[in-house]
């Protein structure tokens, strides 16, 4: 229905704009002068001359350029034929009329054979154009909007690259470990410790920052928070390493309150699993992930395609 509506309007417009032109004869007298009709058809066959030279012989010149052959050629070969056609016509045509007022308008509606085909053209062209760039958008946009939804996924169910290490559940294994080694802690140093709370503090938000991420919650909470610009992901690695900081000094400081810090039980296992997690953190790919997306993606037209079809930022872990 839109093409419809579409080449309906392309037709539509030329034939408004003829009939106003037309329209001028009611400024004239019932019988002009021989002299202002001569000088109207002048005027009319200089329109016609301007348009066929500049809006058509022109323009064939120069995309005649492009195929390797001498410019004037197909150009010239189609003035001499359409001269040669509508003449033809005009003589057939001629015959069943009689000179005058009559020849007049058979010239009129003959010149309009070659402007309907113009149009014509015109009308196709901007519809192929119309459909290529609804294709483009289309498929282009579908393309941007399939890699957004694989990035996305890469924080819970990690980068190929990884071989089954995911960003979320390492974190969560840092968040789970730190939790059992700060119960350690407040039961041998005692609540009260500034260790104690300074972990707990630090697990608080950290664990506002992952929840935040891996839900995709509002992020309001996280204003409180002296490092978070805007990004929850920043503000989650941040929280990361602060919480490594402040569970090394509580680890510390129960080894000096332990009888024998080299046999410390279960809470010497949490620290090891607490600071392995760290380590797989730090040989993920999912970083270098983030950034070829980034770099497909943030670029002219996908950007801006990635708008149309709701694509969202996915953030690397930094």
């Amino acid at each position: 229905m839109n093409q419809i509506v579409f080449a309906a309007g392309v037709l539509l417009f030329p034939a408004v704009c003829t009939t106003l032109g037309a329209a001028g004869v009611f400024l004239l007298r019932r019988s002009a002068a021989p002299r202002t009709q001569r000088v109207l058809s002048g005027m009319a066959a200089g329109i016609m001359l301007a348009a066929s030279v500049w809006s058509l012989l022109l323009p064939a010149i120069e995309r005649t350029r492009e195929l390797g052959v001498a410019a004037w050629v197909p150009p010239s070969a189609g003035l001499v034929l359409g001269a040669a056609g509508l003449l033809r016509l005009e003589s057939m045509a001629g015959q069943l009329l009689q000179r005058g007022k009559s020849r007049m308008v058979l010239a009129v509606t003959l010149h309009n054979l070659p402007e309907g085909m113009v149009v014509g053209l015109a009308a196709a062209l901007a519809l192929s154009v119309v459909v290529m760039l609804a294709a483009f958008v289309g498929f282009g946009g579908a393309k941007v909007r399939g890699k957004y939804n694989e990035a996305r996924q890469w924080f819970t169910t990690g980068v190929s690259a990884d071989n089954g290490y995911a960003l979320s559940e390492e974190l969560t294994t840092r968040a789970n470990t730190a939790a059992n080694i700060i119960t350690t802690g407040a039961n041998t140093l005692g609540a009260d410790s500034a260790e104690v709370q300074a972990a707990q503090a630090a697990l608080d938000d950290f664990s506002a920052c992952l929840e935040a991420v891996q839900n995709g919650s509002k992020k309001q909470s996280l204003t409180s928070l002296p490092y978070y610009q805007g990004s929850a992901m920043h503000a989650l690695c941040q929280a990361n390493d602060a919480l490594g900081t402040v569970i090394d000094q509580l680890y510390a400081k129960m080894q000096e309150q332990a009888a024998d810090p080299m046999k410390m039980g279960a809470v010497q296992g949490q620290y090891g699993q607490f600071n392995s997690a760290d380590t797989i953190i730090g040989n993920l790919q999912y970083n270098d992930a983030v950034y070829e997306y980034q770099n497909d993606v943030g670029g002219f037209p996908a950007s801006m395609l990635g708008r149309l079809f709701g694509v969202q930022e996915v953030e690397p872990f930094a």
